[in-house]
C-alpha cells in the first residue's frame, strides 16, 4: 500500500515540477496590505512580498516556482493549489524552493495566526515558533520541530501531503483532516509530548503514537 502511495504522489510531483518549468514567464506575487495591493514579480517575489508584508496581510503567488525565506510574520500566504488537473485542463502549482524557518507568535495588532494555503515545498521547514499554524492544500517534503520548539500551541493540516514530520522534538498540539503522512517521527519521552488528532488520514510511523485521537484513519506501523 505504502509503495502504491509514493508512487502517486511522486509521479505528480515531477509532472507538476515539468509543467512548472514552462510557465515562469508569468510569475508574480500580489501582497494585499490595508486594502491596498502591491505586485512582485520574478523568482524572488516572494521574498520582497513577505519583507514588506506586517501581521495580518494577505500574500497571494501565481503558479511557478519561488525563492523560499523565513517566515516571522502572521500573514496567511496563498499559492495555486496541488490539486491534480482535471480532464484537458492545465493546473500549475506554487512550488516554493528552499529550506526556510517558521519563527512568529502573536503581537499587539494581530491574534498569531498564520494559514499556508496551496503551496509546495521540495526541502526541509524548521518550526521554532508560532501561536495557530495552518496549512491547507499544501505538499511538503520535510518539516521539522527541533528541541526549542516549545512555544508552538496549535498546527492544523487540512488536506496536505507530507513526505516526512519530524516532532521528536518541541511540544504541542496537531491536527491533520483528510491527509497522507508517508513518515512520521516523533517524541518517545512524555515529557515532550505532542496530542496528535487524525480524521481521515493514512499515516505511517515507526513509533507508537500516544495521546492520539483518531477518526476513519489509518495509523500503519513500520519496524
Amino acid at each position: 500500500m505504502r509503495n502504491s502511495f509514493h508512487s502517486f504522489f511522486t509521479l505528480l510531483f515531477f509532472a507538476s515540477m515539468g509543467i512548472c518549468a514552462s510557465a515562469q514567464s508569468a510569475q508574480i506575487v500580489t501582497l494585499l496590505h490595508d486594502g491596498t495591493i502591491s505586485n512582485y514579480y520574478s523568482g524572488n517575489a516572494f521574498v520582497e512580498a513577505l519583507g514588506a508584508a506586517e501581521d495580518g496581510d494577505v500574500i497571494t503567488l501565481s503558479s511557478g516556482i519561488f525563492n523560499a525565506t523565513d517566515i516571522t510574520k502572521n500573514v496567511t500566504v496563498r499559492g495555486a493549489g496541488i490539486s491534480v488537473p482535471e480532464m484537458n485542463v492545465t493546473v500549475t502549482p506554487t512550488i516554493l524552493t528552499g529550506n526556510f524557518k517558521i519563527n512568529c507568535q502573536s503581537s499587539e495588532t494581530n491574534p498569531g495566526t498564520l494559514t499556508i494555503e496551496g503551496i509546495q515545498h521540495n526541502e526541509t521547514i524548521n518550526l521554532l515558533a508560532a501561536d495557530n499554524l495552518n496549512f491547507m492544500k499544501c505538499r511538503f517534503n520535510s518539516i521539522y520541530a527541533n528541541y526549542s520548539s516549545d512555544i508552538i500551541k496549535d498546527i492544523s493540516f487540512l488536506h496536505c501531503i507530507i513526505t516526512e514530520l519530524d516532532t521528536s522534538g518541541g511540544t504541542g498540539s496537531i491536527s491533520f483532516v483528510n491527509s497522507v503522512i508517508s513518515t512520521l517521527f516523533k517524541s518517545c519521552g512524555y515529557e515532550r509530548e505532542w496530542t496528535y488528532d487524525f480524521s481521515n488520514c493514512n499515516v505511517y510511523t515507526s513509533s507508537s503514537i500516544n495521546k492520539c485521537n483518531m477518526k476513519n484513519s489509518i495509523i500503519i506501523m513500520e519496524k
